[in-house]
């Protein structure tokens, strides 16, 4: 009987130390899972800042491209009004020239009796 009684409390020892050792083995496992999920949120927050960053980045490169070719086009058409200005006066500078270029030959025409 003590046999019996020795062989019963070394299964249950046996069977003690095989469920505390599948509990621990159980509880690393999923410590480490926590541990990957905790790793893998921080690298998915961290790739959407760095998304987040660059299209920030990316927003702030066109609104100066476009304001770039707001004020190219500004310039553009300063340089336009300008040039049609310049030739406005040309045909007001010459022909008012070609006018009085008329009117002194004409003048010369009538004193110089050489001409």
């Amino acid at each position: 009987m003590n046999r019996l009684y020795i062989i019963l409390g070394g299964v249950v020892l046996l069977m003690i130390v095989i469920v505390w050792k599948t509990s621990s083995e159980r509880i690393a496992r999923e410590q480490e899972y926590q541990q990957k999920a905790l790793q893998h949120m921080q690298k998915m927050a961290e790739l959407e800042t760095e998304r987040r960053a660059k299209l920030a980045q990316e927003a702030i490169d066109r609104e100066r491209k476009e304001r770039q070719r707001i004020d190219e086009n500004a310039k553009a058409k300063r340089e336009s009004e300008k040039y049609m200005q310049y030739e406005r006066q040309a045909e007001e500078d010459g022909y008012s020239e070609n006018q009085h270029l008329m009117e002194q030959e004409s003048l010369r025409y009538f004193y110089d009796p050489d001409y």
